[in-house]
C-alpha cells in the first residue's frame, strides 16, 4: 500500500516523456542547495556543423521553473554556478568533447541556461554533429530549492533535441504530499 502511495505521488514529478533526448534532474541536497544530474534517455538530433552557433552553444532552461525568489530588484546581476564535471558531450561528427561546467540565471528569469567548457568547433571537413552524452556524478549549487518550481519542464533545443527537467520537491514537501494522500485514502475507506 505504501508503495502504491508513492508511486501515485511521484508520478507526476518523474513521468517520462517519450521523446526526451536529455533529462535534467533537480533536488534537494539536503543542506539547503540542490543537485542537479544528467541522463539521455534518447539520442540527440543530428544536425549541420553550419546550425552549431560557438558564440551561444549552450543548453536553455525552461526559466519557468525558477521561482520569482530567486530575481532581485532593479540593479539586481544575474546568478552565476560552476560544477565539476556533471556532463560532457561528444561531437560525433569530430570526436571532440564539451563539458558543461556552468549554470547562468538571468537576473530577470528571461533566460537560464547550461554553459560549456569551450566553444564549439568542427573538425575539418565536418559537414554534421550529434551531441552523445556520457553523465558524470551530479553536481552541486547553492541555488536554493525554494528557488525552484517542483514538476517536470520541457523545452525545444536545436542541438539537443527535447530537453526534460524534472525538478524535484523537498523532502518535507514529499512527506506532506504522502501524508495527505494516505489521509484522503483512509477518509475515503471510512465513508464508503
Amino acid at each position: 500500500m505504501h508503495h502504491l502511495l508513492l508511486r501515485l505521488a511521484l508520478f507526476p514529478i518523474f513521468a517520462p516523456v517519450a521523446d526526451a533526448a536529455l533529462t535534467i534532474t533537480i533536488a534537494p541536497d539536503g543542506t539547503g542547495s540542490t543537485t542537479y544530474s544528467f541522463n539521455q534517455p534518447a539520442s540527440n538530433p543530428t544536425l549541420p556543423t553550419a546550425q552549431v552557433l560557438s558564440s551561444s552553444f549552450r543548453l536553455e532552461l525552461p526559466p519557468g521553473m525558477f521561482a520569482p525568489i530567486v530575481a532581485g530588484g532593479p540593479g539586481s546581476s544575474d546568478t552565476f554556478g560552476i560544477f565539476d564535471l556533471i556532463a560532457r558531450f561528444q561531437d560525433a561528427g569530430s570526436g571532440f568533447f564539451y563539458d558543461v561546467t556552468g549554470l547562468q540565471l538571468a537576473a530577470d528569469l528571461s533566460s537560464a541556461f547550461f554553459g560549456f567548457d569551450r566553444a564549439f568547433s568542427q573538425a575539418p571537413g565536418q559537414t554534421s554533429s550529434q551531441f552523445v552524452l556520457t553523465p558524470g556524478p551530479p553536481g552541486v549549487l547553492q541555488i536554493a530549492p525554494e528557488a525552484l518550481v517542483e514538476g517536470s519542464y520541457s523545452n525545444g533545443s536545436l542541438l539537443f533535441g527535447t530537453v526534460t527537467v524534472n525538478v524535484v520537491p523537498e523532502p518535507s514537501v514529499l512527506s506532506l504530499l504522502l501524508l495527505s494522500t494516505a489521509a484522503l485514502m483512509g477518509r475515503r475507506r471510512t465513508t464508503a
